[in-house]
């Protein structure tokens, strides 16, 4: 049975009275899990009044005023539902500030596909420590790869293509591992880092396993191995389960490039063939996608670029970082990097759908999207189990809102608006 309020109403009016202290516990934890968590983290993370949490007690039938008014004012406005229902407010508190305690940071860096010009524009020309780590990284790039980033993402005409790896490799990841700076000059540092493909070298290098000047020259390196030894490809996003690929015509043409989520995933294929399989794709109604890459990614058909990119890496010193790495290609956190890790994220399928399950059991996390385009974040939102703890929290997007995104990040997480 629901309140007005859409919470469980106890089953009768004695349940306080006839509950021992661990029923009770066991309560609250229910009423947490239907999603009462989520609410109050919200509530802190705006630091509403108490004049507003003195206005939705009025409305409130059956609350136990003193009880709401020993609440901190940010969690009274979304605990009065459970203390109109009978609950202890101080008990209540109690468990959402458990679980917030126990929550922990979880930055996650995309891949290619994530790119599009313009990209962090305006936090380029707001944020002293993002264009100071663009900077200085794109003068590292123009180095190794003879271009300028920089200008491949403000300067070029939208009417270009952005798929040419050498460009779009290092842009991802200068962009990305200049956010996570400016996250973290902000205050919100990560206890985790996750990488998706791509994003593995920027993840690598905020959680200190490869030095930022190395991971960049890794990333131009494996563009260069691509370009020079690989027939163009492409990848297409798919919204469909991955049983699909259990479909003959689907699976004699492409492989499984990447499981996000139950109702999506992309598939990689050699360029002559994409047109045929979106073809069938619309035939059967299947609503789909593009990506803007130029190779077919984590499947065999980059595989010529294996042994000169691995002949690189062994150059590469590596250390243990000071965090530890949420591999997508295994679902599991890694502490230590195997030899040929930064092979198999780009070869191997993206798990991203496990790995949020496999953190999900050892949760609750905050997961903040350090890619350019929030797609990350949507993933995750996606694939989060029903009642979940965890929050998920885009910073960047293709939608020009990139400040007023940064700053809700910052109030939820710090409760500042600041910019560094």
């Amino acid at each position: 049975m629901l309140s007005a309020t859409g919470y469980p109403a106890p089953t009768s009016g004695s349940l306080i009275a006839s509950s021992s202290q661990q029923e009770l516990t066991d309560a609250i934890d229910d009423l947490l899990r239907r999603r009462l968590i989520r609410r109050c983290i919200h509530a802190i993370a705006a630091n509403q009044a108490p004049a507003r949490a003195a206005s939705r007690r009025k409305n409130e039938p059956g609350l136990n005023e003193s009880e709401s008014s020993a609440c901190e004012p940010a969690l009274a406005p979304v605990l009065v539902a459970a203390i109109g229902n009978g609950y202890p407010a101080a008990l209540a508190t109690a468990r959402v500030q458990d679980s917030l305690m126990t929550a922990k940071t979880v930055f996650m860096f995309s891949g290619q596909g994530s790119q599009y010009f313009q990209m962090g524009k305006q936090l380029f020309e707001t944020s002293e420590v993002f264009r100071h780590w663009m900077v200085r990284l794109d003068k590292l790039a123009q180095e190794m790869a003879g271009m300028p980033v920089i200008d491949a993402v403000y300067a070029s005409p939208r009417t270009d293509s952005f798929d040419r790896t050498l460009k779009t490799h290092p842009a991802i990841f200068i962009l990305e591992y200049s956010l996570a700076q400016c996250l973290i000059g902000d205050g919100i540092e990560p206890d985790l880092v996750l990488g998706a493909s791509l994003g593995s070298f920027a993840a690598s290098a905020v959680a200190g396993h490869l030095d930022v000047e190395d991971a960049l020259a890794a990333v131009v390196q494996q563009a260069i191995a691509l370009e020079d030894t690989c027939q163009r490809g492409g990848m297409i996003a798919v919204l469909a389960g991955r049983e699909l690929f259990e479909q003959d015509w689907l699976r004699d043409q492409a492989e499984l490039a990447a499981d996000n989520f139950a109702n999506h995933f992309a598939l990689a294929a050699p360029q002559a063939r994409l047109d045929e399989i979106e073809e069938q794709l619309r035939a059967r109604g299947l609503a789909h996608q593009r990506l803007a890459v130029s190779f077919a990614f984590h499947s065999r058909w980059i595989d010529p670029a294996q042994a000169s990119f691995e002949a690189f890496m062994h150059s590469v010193p590596r250390g243990r970082g000071h965090l530890p790495l949420v591999c997508c290609e295994q679902a599991a956190v890694l502490t230590d990097l195997p030899d040929d890790f930064f092979w198999r994220a780009v070869r191997r399928p993206i798990r991203l759908r496990d790995t949020i399950a496999q953190l999900e059991s050892q949760g609750p996390y905050r997961y903040i999207d350090v890619g350019p385009s929030g797609t990350m974040a949507t993933f995750a939102k996606y694939a989060l189990p029903a009642g979940t703890a965890s929050t998920v929290h885009p910073a960047l997007t293709p939608y020009g809102q990139d400040l007023k995104n940064m700053a809700a990040l910052r109030a939820a997480l710090t409760g500042s608006a600041v910019s560094t």
